[in-house]
């Protein structure tokens, strides 16, 4: 008789169980960081403690098998890097309750793990750029609508117009 085979249950199917924990993973091992509901992070905890102990013992079987769970090569090479770095732990740690349905939340986090700042700052300037662009397009806009105001008034669009219905709201 088995005895001792303690899962978390999640209350899912077995399929959308194991995409929820590969994509909290992925998650996981990219940011280093990760928010969750409690029960999910300890299922998240048994799961990169496995994935992390099956990459120490090496070998390309196991390799591929976690190239398999995590999805791409990069993020496997980053946990490789990872654990020839520093040791392998992962702390849980309770931080409070959601606002929506009052879930406890706990934070995971790689204890050692970096996450590089080029990275970072790349995506900063990304939304820098963007944000640019926006307020280009709406001084514009504000601008046409300056000059529109003395001919047409019926042809006058505002940046944010919203549709009514037929009550008003």
């Amino acid at each position: 008789m088995v005895k001792g085979q303690k899962k978390l249950k999640l209350g899912r199917k077995a399929s959308h169980k194991r995409a929820l924990v590969r994509n909290l993973l992925r998650s996981l091992f990219t940011t280093g960081y990760l928010t969750t509901t409690t029960v999910k992070a300890k299922a998240l905890r048994q799961e990169a403690l496995r994935v992390l102990a099956t990459l120490k013992v090496g070998g390309i079987n196991n390799l591929r098998s976690v190239s398999v769970t995590l999805g791409t090569r990069e993020l496997v090479e980053k946990v490789v890097k990872y654990l020839n770095e520093n040791e392998a732990k992962i702390k849980v740690l309770k931080i409070g309750f959601r606002d929506g349905d009052m879930a406890q939340t706990s934070r995971v986090t790689l204890v050692g793990y970096n996450v590089k700042k080029e990275a970072k700052k790349a995506e900063k300037k990304a939304d820098d750029k963007k944000e640019k662009t926006e307020t280009k397009k709406s001084e514009n806009r504000v601008a046409d609508i300056v000059k529109n105001v003395g001919k047409n008034v019926r042809n006058v669009v505002t940046p944010k117009q919203r549709a009514t219905s037929r009550s008003g709201l």
